[in-house]
């Protein structure tokens, strides 16, 4: 249950770092204003949008959250099922690949290394994690 719970507060990390430091025209901050949060991101983003973050930690930082979120979620949820780790590895999978398709114009997007580390590095932490 930890395990889960942990998982979910990272992936509302994540989430919440695009809500407030990434561009309003994505999707996710279309469907917080859709759902009556507009007015309460605005104010949250007129004083966070004047933080001088690291470029990685705005745009890769909650891919690499989003990514751990999700292996604890798996771990949490399949407990005992033998195939969990392949389970688990499905999201940093799914990321890795969508850079490399971006990386060479298969899909629409800017392929960035940073963010397929930031995918693959919680996985390989927990399969580490899982082998010791």
């Amino acid at each position: 249950m930890l395990k889960t719970v942990a998982g979910a507060a990272l992936v509302g990390i994540g989430g919440t770092m695009y809500l407030l430091f990434r561009q309003s025209s994505l999707l996710i901050y279309q469907l917080a204003c859709l759902a009556g949060m507009g007015e309460l991101l605005g104010q949250w983003r007129e004083h966070t949008l004047q933080w001088a973050l690291p470029e990685w930690v705005v745009y890769c930082l909650p891919d690499g959250l989003w990514s751990a979120g999700y292996v604890l979620i798996v771990d949490g949820l399949f407990r005992q099922h033998p195939w969990k780790w392949i389970v688990a590895g499905i999201i940093p999978l799914v990321g890795v690949l969508s850079e490399g398709l971006q990386g060479i114009g298969l899909l629409p997007g800017t392929f960035d290394l940073m963010d397929a580390v930031c995918y693959v590095v919680p996985y390989g932490v927990y399969l580490l994690m899982k082998k010791t």
